[in-house]
């Protein structure tokens, strides 16, 4: 049975995941919140013929973008996903698979799924209190969405 299609959606079903070497998907350990952001890049288009002596533009995509923000609690060593391994892959120049979806496949619910460059990460650290990290990363190539079928 499908997630539900009334109401609000709860932000901690929803995870972001990296497909690993063995080509599963992993949640990013320890996640606190996550940020997905689609732009359209636009081209303006000024004719003669428009109308009030051409003064309206018009405007056409040129392009689509998709960036991911997560923010997340740092860990000693895991076995699973975390800071370390995210700076790793940045270091490395690796591009990554992401899934951005609830947090269990349902037959009947959908995720957005691409490649990934990691644009940034960055780690705070205050006096006293738990160390946090940021990463972002942005689309290399179509971002599709996925129905799940099983």
């Amino acid at each position: 049975m499908a997630h539900p299609t009334e109401g609000f959606v709860n932000g901690s079903e929803l995870l972001l995941f990296i497909k690993d070497a063995l080509d599963t998907y992993q949640p990013v350990a320890h996640s606190t919140s996550h940020t997905v952001d689609f732009n359209s890049e636009t081209k303006d288009r000024i004719t003669k013929d428009l109308s009030q002596n051409g003064k309206w533009k018009a405007k056409s995509v040129s392009g689509i973008t998709a960036s991911i923000t997560c923010e997340g609690l740092c860990i000693y060593d895991s076995d699973k996903l975390s800071y370390k391994d995210i700076l790793a892959k940045l270091k490395a120049g690796e591009t990554v698979m992401l899934k951005f979806g609830y947090r269990e496949d349902v037959a009947g619910d959908t995720y957005e799924e691409g490649e990934f460059i990691i644009a940034s990460i960055s780690q705070t650290s205050p006096a006293g209190e738990d160390t946090t990290f940021s990463a972002t990363f942005e689309n290399s190539g179509e971002v599709t969405t996925v129905v799940v079928t099983t």
